[in-house]
């Protein structure tokens, strides 16, 4: 599959970690040079769990609430109601990223998010993540490379109950941690949040872009390529599109997910956006660059048109 091959990004409901856990490893051990690159956008019962870095003595007294092991980077974090915990599986080298690359752009992502409601916030040299200007972590990264493909993740604090955090010292960082609805008097939904590291993803993100692109912000002298042709945003209905059958006759492999008709498809385009301030000259091709989004989607609404300029 070549590089111009669709992101699908899948939105599910509240999920217990365990089986989100075996179907992502399930679903990097099975993946060919034809799997499209998926990303699983999920909340989770609450529960700890702990990277391969991890010691027990961060975890200061789990309580009624399980622990699990992963194989993922980092050290202990929470799940919980509330919380966006975002699974990247991308083949790295077909898109040709290295690990760091992956995280810079994930912290992009975040960042971006978080200023669209006015949030200062910034990564970390020291410790992978994104962290508010008075210091305290409101998302944090862990990821696992297997033949060149990543799986886990991102966890990133909405609106969720804090209190288990005071169970564990986070990341093995002392750290207090946040969460957007402590940060604003007027908190945006969750569902408002999901539509938004979407539409970044879609629009803003590092991931739709290649490595010239992140390394060279100058618009006036290259524009945005796109890492795909599309992005399929799809929210599974039940726990059978989850599990694993015989085949489904995709590109997935054999065959996680049917096919889903609640989907949002952004058209492929070599384009890129206006800088802010800049004028439209009258010899410039202008496109408006409309979302498809079938009417029954719970989770993201209709964006506003884009206005572009092609390259």
């Amino acid at each position: 599959m070549s590089a111009a091959s669709p992101l699908i990004i899948r939105c599910w409901g509240i999920e217990d970690y365990d089986e989100i856990f075996q179907l992502m490893k399930t679903f990097t051990n099975q993946r060919s040079n034809l799997t499209s690159d998926e990303i699983w956008m999920v909340q989770h019962n609450p529960v700890f769990t702990q990277g391969q870095a991890g010691k027990d003595e961060y975890i200061l007294g789990s309580g009624d609430i399980p622990v699990v092991q992963t194989d993922r980077g980092g050290h202990v974090t929470y799940h919980g109601p509330g919380q966006v915990t975002a699974y990247l599986m991308i083949d790295l080298r077909r898109r040709n990223l290295g690990v760091r690359d992956l995280v810079s752009i994930i912290e992009k992502s975040l960042v971006s998010t978080l200023a669209h409601w006015n949030i200062k916030a910034m990564p970390r040299s020291d410790a992978p993540g994104v962290y508010i200007k008075t210091g305290e972590k409101i998302a944090s990264l862990g990821l696992r490379i297997r033949k060149g493909c990543s799986y886990h993740g991102l966890n990133f604090n909405v609106s969720m109950d804090m209190s288990p955090w005071q169970r564990i010292n986070p990341c093995g960082l002392n750290i207090k941690m946040t969460q957007i609805a402590d940060l604003l008097e007027i908190s945006p939904s969750f569902d408002n949040v999901i539509e938004q590291l979407i539409t970044i993803s879609q629009v803003d993100s590092g991931i739709m872009r290649s490595k010239e692109w992140q390394q060279n912000q100058n618009f006036n002298q290259i524009g945005v390529v796109r890492l795909y042709s599309s992005i399929i945003v799809t929210k599974p209905t039940s726990i059978k599109e989850k599990q694993l059958s015989s085949n489904n006759g995709s590109n997935y492999p054999p065959s996680l997910f049917p096919d889903n008709k609640e989907t949002m498809v952004v058209p492929p385009k070599r384009t890129r956006r206006l800088k802010t301030g800049e004028k439209l000259r009258s010899a410039d091709k202008v496109e408006r660059i409309p979302v498809k989004i079938i009417p029954t989607q719970e989770i993201i609404r209709k964006p506003e048109w884009m206005r572009i300029r092609l390259s």
